[in-house]
């Protein structure tokens, strides 16, 4: 084989190699924010704090999920405590003097977060799933990751100087690789659609006011493409204000200050739907269920004609 041939191969498993360096560091700090948090609700202490200052919202750093907040409470030896909440505290408004429930380890000052908002109403949770981290999703990202390797090294083998019997054919291990990902992909899309509708409620109607739009450059698949992310400020019919980035963008270009239509579930108003945007949700869906669907047929084609 050609300097090319083996340069390419080697630059291929690298990539794939990199990727999954990448997967694998996220899976990890997912598992370790698992087990802080678990922790935290079997040895944490819980009082009352109270929020000393509200920032301005920041793309940069949550991703316009909500306003960063300074919150002040005392813990149980009275020494007064000072921390920073960039989370956004799920979208919803607070405002400098409201109080809030901390929950906080006495042996790590680093350990600690937002469990309960006072508001009106009484009280509720500001992020009610901040608890179980996706670890799921990246575990099978993982695992096409792993997949494609296998398939790309199975193609390339023979250019990097490996025994010719540990060569699987690229053949078979391609449209295998290929069935198995559009398996994982359509038992995630599945298993999200399943959850989504077992949990959904009857949505409230609100009108809601766009505060900032931006463009964002998406890869598409074929190029790339320039859609608009938007973030929204309503208030609910009990006077919980929401301000947060809606979940999806679409090629819509919207001003700031224009009124949108929402509807939100009344149990907890940050997840809420834009009207004018409800076809940028069901592209959500519909995209990676095709590119799942596809990936199953080409493997299960391969497989009946492996069992014909």
């Amino acid at each position: 084989m050609d300097l090319s041939s083996r340069v390419g191969g080697y630059a291929a498993l690298a990539v794939l190699a990199l990727s999954a360096v990448g997967l694998v560091r996220g899976v990890l700090r997912n598992l370790r924010e698992r087990r802080d948090q678990r922790r935290l609700d079997q040895t944490g202490l819980t009082t009352i704090g109270q929020v000393v200052r509200v920032e301005p919202m920041s793309r940069e750093e949550n991703g316009a999920a909500g306003h960063p907040v300074q919150v002040a409470f005392s813990d149980q030896a009275g020494q007064e405590r000072q921390f920073r909440d960039a989370s956004g505290l799920g979208g919803y408004v607070v405002r400098a003097g409201n109080q809030v429930t901390v929950r906080y380890s006495p042996t790590d000052p680093e350990l600690v977060r937002v469990t309960e908002l006072h508001g009106p109403g009484g009280r509720y949770q500001p992020e009610p799933d901040r608890r179980t981290p996706p670890v799921v999703p990246g575990v099978l990202a993982l695992a096409a990751v792993v997949l494609a390797g296998i398939a790309v090294a199975g193609y390339q083998l023979d250019l990097i100087d490996l025994p010719s019997w540990q060569s699987p054919p690229a053949d078979e291990l391609v449209p295998a690789g290929f069935g198995l990902i559009g398996l994982g992909i359509l038992t995630v899309i599945g298993g999200l659609a399943i959850r989504r509708l077992a949990t959904r409620r009857p949505r409230a109607p609100a009108v809601g006011v766009v505060t900032d739009v931006w463009p964002e450059r998406v890869n598409t698949g074929r190029g790339s493409s320039v859609v608009h992310p938007i973030t929204v400020h309503f208030a609910t019919a009990d006077g919980r204000e929401v301000h947060a980035r809606y979940r999806v963008a679409g090629n819509r270009r919207f001003a700031v200050h224009q009124r949108v239509r929402v509807r939100y579930d009344p149990a907890y108003p940050p997840d809420f739907d834009v009207l004018e945007l409800r076809y940028a949700v069901w592209l959500l869906w519909l995209i990676p269920t095709l590119i799942g669907a596809v990936f199953l047929a080409i493997g299960g084609g391969w497989l009946l004609s492996q069992l014909g």
